[in-house]
């Protein structure tokens, strides 16, 4: 959908403006994807029966240099890094072709890209009342029923913070406790977020204020 909507841009002669808040996505639409193998049905449930310390107990066999990329106790990564290695290629090794890329499938360059680079006081202030707002609009609720129809282990509960509104509905945090341990993940989460973007050679940082008039320049 979005190759659909830069062809519309480009076909008129206009310059495209790419919003995007997750790095994976963004850097899989400008640079191309990794070619992932299929997984093998029963492969896939092999490794979903595994606990993490399973898992990075077989990664260390297969692909040390794996768990060097993936962030800590991320376990889904861990999974799916596993699966690949199953299926007989390194994942580690995996590097995107850029012909799947948006910028060598329509010979395009990055006239100019930026992050938001908000005050960090501020980035947290927001993040603790969103933590707060996301509790109170009934995060553990959500998570209960989904648990009972989907199970634990299903993806959407591996989401940022779900383990700890699980946490909560089982009696094992109070409040206060699940408040703090879910706007701590979402301030880590944002650290590495903000690491990441600096790591790439075609974002400046650029405070949100001043966003629309650095676009105007272009």
């Amino acid at each position: 959908m979005a190759e659909i909507s830069l062809q519309k841009v480009l076909s008129i002669g206009k310059i495209p403006v790419l919003s995007a808040g997750t790095g994976f996505y963004l850097n899989a639409f400008l640079f191309g994807m990794f070619p992932v193998p299929k997984i093998d049905p029963e492969v896939k449930k092999t490794v979903e029966n595994l606990s993490m310390e399973e898992r990075i107990l077989r990664l260390q066999e297969l692909d040390p240099k794996a768990l060097v990329r993936i962030f800590k106790n991320d376990n889904y990564r861990y999974g799916r890094a596993l699966e690949v290695n199953l299926m007989g290629v390194r994942w580690s090794e995996l590097k995107a072709d850029p012909k799947d890329g948006i910028l060598q499938k329509y010979d395009l360059t990055i006239a100019l890209g930026f992050y938001l680079n908000l005050e960090r006081t501020e980035l947290y202030r927001r993040i603790n009342e969103r933590a707060k707002q996301m509790i109170e609009m009934g995060m553990a609720e959500e998570a209960k029923k989904v648990a009972e129809k989907y199970g634990e282990d299903c993806p959407g509960l591996h989401s940022l913070g779900y383990n700890f509104a699980l946490e909560n509905i089982k009696g094992m945090s109070n409040l206060e406790s699940f408040l703090g341990n879910l706007s701590q993940s979402h301030r880590n989460y944002a650290k590495r977020q903000i690491a990441w973007f600096r790591n790439q050679p075609f974002l400046a940082p650029v405070d949100p204020k001043a966003a629309y008039e650095q676009i105007q320049k272009i």
